[in-house]
């Protein structure tokens, strides 16, 4: 999970060119910019947005310039956006593997934002797949916004508790420095996203190299320092909360488990 910057596009320019092309759409237009305007404001749980009324028709042309973005319609920045992005890992769940954009309010429900700048976000299928149409869920805490939710994600801390014995690791995700409010809204958003089989998995995966190099060294200070400098370089040049970066920034802290596989081979 990360803070991340909208795609500095023309949302405009892009409407323009649908209008252009589709004269049905001025018949809705105005309430399109209004609905645009909306979810700007309403950005920390943009689902009290009211959907606008579309026909069928109309909003299958509106989700097909998703699907098939031209320089013609100006939705040409819809590839790159997808994936020519610089993120390492998934802003909207902290794993790897990014190739597809996540609609927060979803095209079915939402054919008028389908093309909309700031509600396409990068990430991976898995949580993609994971979070459906949630983020339509106006009764819900409402998900963690890349883009606007920039304080949460600041201040956030993203933590791996690990649990004894050792040889089966068992681990909590722990969610830190945030009020509880914002605790409440991030455990259901990575409740809503993270699939559960890959990042055990990963976990798992991190565990097995760490052990293999804390058993390999056997001095405490030296591993304490690779693992705080491999931290270091993971939110420098990655992210802050990267499963990744969850799994080293709990592992420096939890001396008994850096302990056990110090005496414990790997193998």
């Amino acid at each position: 999970m990360q803070a991340i910057k909208p795609p500095r596009v023309s949302n405009w320019r892009t409407l323009y060119l649908m209008l252009n092309e589709n004269s049905d759409l001025k018949s809705v237009v105005s309430a399109v910019c209004q609905s645009r305007s909306d979810y700007r404001h309403m950005s920390r749980h943009p689902a009290n947005l009211e959907c606008i009324s579309i026909g069928n028709e109309l909003g299958g042309w509106l989700r097909n310039c998703y699907d098939n973005p031209t320089k013609k319609l100006g939705s040409e920045w819809i590839s790159d956006l997808r994936n020519n992005h610089s993120y390492a890992s998934c802003p909207m769940c902290g794993s790897t593997g990014l190739k597809t954009l996540d609609h927060i309010l979803p095209k079915a429900n939402y054919p008028e934002l389908a093309t909309y700048s700031y509600n396409l976000v990068p990430s991976c299928n898995d949580c993609n797949q994971k979070r459906g149409n949630v983020g339509a869920e106006p009764l819900s805490p409402g998900v963690i916004h890349p883009y606007f939710d920039h304080e949460v994600l600041k201040n956030l801390s993203l933590s791996i508790k690990f649990e004894p014995p050792f040889e089966g690791v068992k681990f909590e995700l722990v969610i830190q420095d945030i009020s509880p409010e914002d605790t409440f809204r991030v455990e259901w958003h990575l409740e809503k996203s993270i699939d559960e089989n890959m990042f055990k998995r990963a976990i798992n995966s991190f565990w097995s190299n760490w052990w293999y190099q804390v058993f390999k060294v056997k001095n405490y200070l030296e591993i304490s320092k690779r693992i705080q400098d491999c931290l270091e370089a993971e939110v420098a040049t990655n992210s802050k909360n990267s499963w990744h970066a969850a799994f080293l920034r709990g592992l420096h802290r939890d001396k008994s488990a850096l302990s056990w596989m110090e005496k414990t081979s790997p193998r």
